[in-house]
């Protein structure tokens, strides 16, 4: 399987991916949405882990352009942002799963 990051935040995109790899999978990280948008990183992934606040371009930005485009690719939301209304956008922007930080690996 091959898992996106995308997480600006080096030190949880490192944890991530060492959890990622250490589960026997591969995984790319992209630091920012821009890049997440303009690479297709959602459609190339077999899953996507997305932090909603991004240099560039947020994740919510992100989602919304890979859903609408038709990416169905499933996405794990991993960010700060975790109040109820803050969820609800992100599961109306078409994330799978909302989870906040901080986390246990």
């Amino acid at each position: 399987m091959h898992v996106s990051i995308v997480e600006d935040d080096p030190v949880i995109a490192k944890a991530v991916s060492t959890a990622v790899r250490e589960a026997g999978h591969e995984c790319t990280c992209v630091a920012d949405g821009e890049s997440a948008i303009r690479d297709k990183t959602l459609m190339s992934s077999d899953i996507v882990v997305l932090d909603l606040m991004l240099p560039r371009a947020s994740g919510l930005e992100v989602l919304r352009a890979a859903r609408t485009a038709g990416v169905r690719t499933p996405v794990i939301v991993l960010t700060a942002r975790g109040t109820v209304p803050d969820k609800l956008e992100g599961f109306e922007a078409g994330a799978d799963d909302y989870l906040v930080k901080p986390f246990a690996i």
